[in-house]
């Protein structure tokens, strides 16, 4: 299994009102490829790089690039679920994250055909 996080960069994209302009305040903006799409790393000690291995994926709300973050989890259950754990703690999913796409493979035995 294959997670893949589509984020966008902070400050990139919106605009804040004038009431604001005295306060420090992040704002994050719609997905948009090339534009607001982040591709710096982050994460606990700039753990999550960014990468272009993937699949464009046309949904609702934007299109979105081959890119992003991705992590492949272990297949051994109990390995899986604490990198699942792990994620969480290191904050892999936060306010600039837009769409997380999961990817697997199924395989049908009586056809032999994934």
């Amino acid at each position: 299994v294959q997670l893949r996080q589509a984020r966008v960069a902070p400050n990139v994209g919106c605009q804040l009102s004038t009431l604001f302009e005295q306060f420090e305040v992040t704002c994050y903006a719609q997905y948009q490829a090339g534009f607001s799409e982040a591709t710096e790393r982050f994460g606990r000690d700039s753990r999550f790089a960014h990468s272009d291995f993937g699949t464009v994926y046309s949904g609702n709300l934007a299109t979105y690039s081959s890119g992003g973050y991705h992590v492949v989890l272990a297949q051994n259950t109990t390995e899986a679920l604490s990198q699942l754990t792990q994620l969480r703690a290191d904050g892999f999913l936060d306010q600039a994250s837009r769409a997380l796409f999961i990817d697997f493979n199924t395989w049908n035995s009586n056809t032999n055909e994934y």
